[in-house]
């Protein structure tokens, strides 16, 4: 039995604000993916199924901290359908994330290169 995308992103749906295990959020995603990929499949952009699975492939990239592909799924839903606040919504939070790790990542890389340069500074002594 094949599984439903539609399910699935009723159920990442369901589970907002408790915890799922990444494994579980993972197959979700690559059901609703495969779904979103498959030629000939009965989902037409634009239509409101098609429109739900472009939203679950982004909430649930975005709560893998897959944050690029979770941003293009949600930027194509958007431009598909633009009064869509949910998508809206998860499209600014992602941006936040995306600005957020790269913050952290340069406080990482900026504080080891001071460490490399204290170390140096010892070893030249």
């Amino acid at each position: 039995m094949m599984a439903n995308p539609l399910q699935s992103v009723a159920d990442l749906r369901m589970s907002e604000g408790h915890e799922l295990s990444k494994d579980v959020i993972r197959a979700h995603v690559r059901i609703i993916e495969d779904a979103l990929a498959s030629p000939g499949n009965a989902y037409t952009p634009g239509e409101a199924q098609h429109n739900e699975l472009l939203f679950g492939a982004a909430l649930g990239n975005y709560r893998l901290q897959e944050y690029r592909k979770a941003r293009s799924h949600a930027m194509m839903l958007v431009n598909l359908d633009p009064t869509n606040s949910n998508a809206q919504d998860l499209l600014a939070s992602i941006k936040e994330a995306i600005n957020r790790d790269g913050k952290v990542g340069l406080a990482i890389v900026g504080g080891l290169a001071v460490g490399a340069a204290a170390l140096i500074a010892m070893l030249k002594k």
